[in-house]
């Protein structure tokens, strides 16, 4: 009886010694697995190691370690895969985020220093010494108006996801921070003044969009409806207008044109590579 059984026993994975009734022979070391390790890798497959060694002297397999044609990818991008929320799609809503962020920070320095305020946030004659501001200043608002972030907000909130989804996640950046960086620094060259905030930028984003959808329905103050080139245009001749009092008024209306420029130059330089059959939807002011 012994015998008998001895002879009608089922096999065993030789890995676990679990009983298969149909098990998997590995091609490479011959033996025989159940389904949980019928993989070389899990059963630490000795024979493919020798198989992969063969391949490689023979020429047949690249080390991994030495890809061919394929270069490593760069720092930024090895860092973003680490990220658990991909900005692909949510620059804009991410600058607004960061201004938000940016805000309470400068309302918590404000209150042990307006020095140091300064020295973070605010864009100056003495950027040289404090490059980091060229960055921070496009972030700032006026921490004594309210206002100043939530009318900047407000046009991005409505503008920027737009144009993002028109040109892509990194072209939209691209106009961020050039119209930014040139409204701000054009500013300080031109009067010798401080400058914080992100209306610069804004207006750049605005430009460009009005390159791109020129007739896209938006309604002023949520009631009046216009194209968007009209709101420009009007935008546009009060920053000309109120240049001469913007010191008096402590608004940067040559910064906002400065952006504004930039924008219309980079949305006309993008014109052509947008495809005019995605659906405009109003936005708001």
């Amino acid at each position: 009886m012994e015998e008998c059984n001895h002879f009608f026993r089922m096999p065993a994975c030789d890995e676990c010694g679990k009983s298969v009734s149909l098990p998997y022979e590995c091609r490479f070391c011959g033996y025989r697995f159940c389904s949980e390790h019928r993989l070389p890798e899990n059963h630490s497959c000795e024979g493919l190691e020798e198989y992969t060694q063969g391949m490689r002297e023979e020429g047949r397999m690249f080390k991994r370690s030495e890809p061919v044609g394929r270069e490593r990818a760069p720092l930024h991008e090895r860092l973003m895969r680490r990220v658990p929320v991909s900005l692909k799609g949510n620059v804009a809503l991410s600058v607004l985020a960061a201004m938000l962020v940016v805000y309470l920070l400068q309302l918590v320095v404000l209150t042990f220093s307006r020095e140091l305020h300064s020295l973070l946030f605010v864009l100056g004659p003495e950027f040289p010494t404090r490059p980091w501001t060229v960055v921070t200043s496009l972030f700032s608002h006026d921490p004594t108006n309210p206002m100043h972030l939530f009318v900047n907000g407000l046009v991005l909130f409505f503008f920027g996801p737009t144009l993002e989804r028109m040109i892509g996640s990194r072209e939209f950046a691209k106009i961020y921070f050039v119209a930014g960086f040139a409204a701000g620094l054009g500013f300080v060259a031109a009067t010798g003044a401080s400058v914080l905030g992100a209306s610069g930028a804004i207006f750049g984003v605005m430009g460009t969009l009005t390159m791109l959808r020129p007739n896209m329905r938006i309604y002023l103050n949520f009631l009046i409806p216009m194209p968007l080139w009209l709101l420009t245009i009007f935008y546009a001749l009060i920053s000309i207008v109120m240049i001469p009092a913007g010191g008096a008024r402590g608004v940067a209306d040559l910064a906002h044109l400065i952006g504004l420029v930039a924008g219309l130059v980079w949305g006309q330089r993008l014109k052509g590579n947008v495809s005019r059959e995605r659906p405009e939807r109003p936005r708001f002011r």
